[in-house]
């Protein structure tokens, strides 16, 4: 598999990924990992998460805690594991997600910065804001900081809400 993507991972620049990209980097994310569990990553994301809280505001906060034996660190990297930068993402519509009916699919990833790898056992706290676009679409804005307040990542999402 194949796949030409403009992501500079912890370097500071900016990444963007087009939707060819993503799907790509999805499917292999996938394909490494589908055969390690029966359950899903986002249900294992969904597990990991606590002390989710929203405001009628559109502003939204998780508390994450990746352990050692989560899915995505087995590979990424031997002997010294990083939590993907696909699995903030996920963490992201995860946190939308709390104290919704509704299932958060995502549209497009209009940024994503990474500043530090995540290792695992390090407490994550994602905050975010909703602002409502077109018919069930939103824009995500979040951050992602250690129990410390260090900048982890920011990212811009276009998500949409299906029942």
């Amino acid at each position: 598999m194949v796949c030409n993507m403009n992501c500079h991972l912890f370097s500071g620049r900016e990444s963007r990924l087009d939707l060819r990209g993503l799907v790509c980097f999805y499917l292999g994310f996938l394909w490494l990992y589908a055969d390690r569990r029966a359950m899903s990553i986002r249900e294992e994301i969904r597990l990991c998460m606590s002390d989710a809280t929203r405001t009628g505001d559109g502003c939204f906060r998780a508390r994450f805690r990746f352990p050692a034996d989560f899915t995505a660190f087995q590979g990424h990297f031997p002997g010294r594991p990083v939590l993907p930068g696909l699995c903030l993402i996920q963490a992201a519509l995860v946190a939308c997600e709390s104290g919704r009916r509704e299932k958060a699919r995502l549209r497009e990833i209009v940024s994503v910065k990474f500043f530090a790898p995540i290792a695992p056992e390090t407490d994550v706290f994602l905050d975010g804001v909703e602002s409502p676009l077109e018919q069930a679409e939103c824009s995500v804005k979040a951050t992602v900081r250690d129990g410390a307040r260090k900048l982890l990542a920011r990212l811009s999402l276009r998500v949409a809400f299906l029942a």
